[in-house]
């Protein structure tokens, strides 16, 4: 059976961790681009078979992932903005609380808490 292109896509979000584990910004974000592509063409022509491995990679999944990819990367300010929307949504929907065995509200939470620890210690650096 050939990958359809929610399969594609799945793969492309694996590849797009990988790059951000090694911080590959570059080519983290263009597998995710490429992913963003080929679920919309998906959600297109009704590419929902279930029996494919990629039938739950969703807009939504794909946003989360790639969030969790920014956050990996550094880019912190524009990822936990989105994630923040992602998870009100889940919240609502009981989703998402966990993608692919990451425990993404305990991610951002952690990085947010360490973004305002630098913070911090930089405002009181500043007043020495």
């Amino acid at each position: 059976m050939p990958l359809t292109e929610r399969d594609r896509a799945l793969c492309l979000i694996r590849q797009a961790q990988g790059h951000a584990l090694q911080g590959g910004q570059t080519c983290s974000l263009a597998a995710i681009n490429t992913a963003h592509r080929l679920v919309d063409r998906a959600a297109d022509v009704g590419e929902d078979d279930p029996d494919t491995i990629g039938r739950h990679c969703t807009p939504a999944h794909l946003r989360a992932y790639e969030d969790y990819c920014l956050l990996r990367l550094g880019l912190v300010g524009p990822a936990t903005r989105t994630l923040r929307n992602i998870l009100e949504g889940a919240r609502r929907d009981g989703d998402l609380a966990e993608v692919g065995g990451v425990d993404v509200r305990g991610t951002v939470s952690q990085r947010v808490g360490q973004l305002n620890q630098q913070t911090q210690a930089l405002l009181q650096s500043a007043r020495v």
